[in-house]
């Protein structure tokens, strides 16, 4: 029976965490130190594969050492959403999360909320959750709306963006030690091989998943911009790849013009279009095995493969019986009617199939004994197998086909006046009539019958062997 509360919650696992900076050793602590490059560590559950993939260089002049040692994965990560960018579980966004968080390593996570303002410094409330009663009543006091006890530990006010009284901007070591409230964009998506090349058999290849927070105002318009861009292009951002890239921006910041490595999304849009073709089951099938898949759906069935478990569908039904002989009523002697051996009914089924009941056969030719329908009818698949193994070739076997080939382009000239245009060589096997199969079998038994008489009396003439395709 589902718990209420926990069936249906839905979140992006987490194997790793990429950061956006490092820290640098100082006097009395460790300093904050801002980067152009995607930071890794092993403490944050990055392994060796990722860093290998991306050729991840040591971070020189950095603090921490063993796992705690920072790394450079360059510029650029490749990676792909298990559902859409806008997706949401409940109320909590799962691809892409937007919200402002009061976070320390010290505290945890005191606050988060959904309020912000507009470019003319309007506020747009929203809500929040706070987890500290001080900060709860402090809130409350600034919004002149209590706080609301929600459940243990948690009170539920109203959020106002940069204008709460917890904003980072407002921190006070003495007077108000818990601002520290801040917009952060949370992206989890699957860290993919960096390879581009369809060919390679690392395309596509999950690494891990990760997720990449940042507070840049300007990262997090570009990054949900180019979600927007990419499900406007196919309709999808669901396991559809994409770039996201560190690129500089130039803004002011206290009235000084400084230069900034933000976040962006970028994509390759033949790639886009090729994956929302593919289909998300498809898109993440390795090459080789997507063109296994391709040559098995392209193959040419054979009848021989599927002899065991299916009638032949040409096969005709045994001819009626011959009518018995009754006894006569005038007191003769009465003969009862001759017992069919197996033979004969073998006979029967041979006689059929050729188009005549056993008796004499007049002098036409078998095409001038069958209606003009039955001529022009296209064969059967099982019909092609046959009159290919009379040609001498192996159904599914393309490299045993040509004599085939040379016999139905001489049947189509003959017929049909054909010629190969357009870069076929050969008519299409589905193309074949019932008047080409008989034009065949004809120069088959021609050349059978010139055969016979060139042959030597003595020679001995094993029995032909037929080839069987390769798997």
């Amino acid at each position: 029976m589902p718990i209420k509360g926990v069936s249906g919650k839905v979140r992006t696992p987490r194997t790793g965490k990429i950061r956006l900076g490092y820290t640098v050793p100082g006097q009395n602590r460790e300093l904050p130190k801002d980067t152009d490059t995607f930071v890794a560590k092993k403490s944050d559950g990055i392994t060796d594969a990722i860093l290998q993939a991306y050729d991840a260089k040591a971070i020189t002049g950095a603090a921490g050492k063993g796992d705690e040692a920072p790394y450079s994965l360059g510029k650029e990560l490749r990676m792909i959403l298990p559902w859409e960018y806008n997706a949401t579980a409940g109320d909590r966004e799962i691809s892409l999360e937007l919200l402002n968080r009061n976070w320390a390593h010290s505290k945890g996570l005191l606050c988060s909320g959904n309020g912000g303002e507009d470019e003319l410094g309007e506020v747009l409330p929203g809500d929040a959750i706070v987890r500290n009663e001080a900060a709860a009543k402090l809130i409350g006091a600034a919004t002149k709306k209590p706080a609301q006890l929600v459940g243990e530990g948690r009170w539920a006010v109203e959020c106002r963006g940069p204008q709460c009284p917890l904003w980072h901007d407002k921190y006070d070591k003495t007077r108000n030690p818990m601002g520290g409230c801040h917009r952060q964009m949370r992206l989890q998506a699957i860290l993919l091989h960096p390879t581009r090349d369809p060919e390679s058999p690392d395309y596509l290849r999950q690494m891990g998943w990760i997720e990449v927070a940042s507070g840049s105002f300007n990262g997090m318009v570009d990054v949900n911009s180019g979600f927007a861009m990419i499900h406007s292009l196919i309709g999808r951002t669901a396991w559809i790849p994409f770039a996201l890239r560190r690129v500089a921006r130039v803004m002011t910041t206290e009235g000084k013009r400084v230069v900034k490595h933000t976040l962006m999304v970028d994509y390759d849009a033949d790639e886009v279009v090729r994956s929302g073709l593919l289909g998300p089951a498809r898109i993440m099938v390795r090459p080789a095995v997507l063109r296994e898949y391709l040559q098995l759906a392209q193959a040419e069935a054979g009848f021989d493969s599927v002899r065991d478990i299916l009638p032949r569908p040409e096969t005709l039904a045994l001819p009626e019986g011959r009518p018995e002989k009754k006894a006569p009523t005038n007191g003769a002697e009465w003969t009862p009617p001759e017992a069919t051996t197996a033979g004969d009914r073998d006979q029967e089924v041979e006689n059929a199939t050729n188009g005549h009941d056993g008796g004499d056969s007049d002098n036409h030719s078998a095409a001038e004994q069958i209606s003009e329908e039955e001529l022009n009818r296209f064969l059967t698949t099982a019909e092609r197998d046959d009159l290919k193994v009379l040609c001498g070739a192996t159904p599914g076997d393309r490299e045993t086909m040509e004599p085939f080939r040379e016999k139905l382009r001489l049947a189509f000239r003959a017929l049909d006046n054909w010629e190969p245009s357009d870069g076929r060589t050969t008519p299409a096997f589905d193309e074949i009539q019932v008047r080409h199969a008989l034009y065949i079998r004809e120069k088959v038994e021609e050349e059978q019958a010139a055969e016979v008489e060139l042959r030597d009396p003595d020679e001995v003439i094993p029995p032909p062997r037929r080839r069987v395709a390769s798997s």
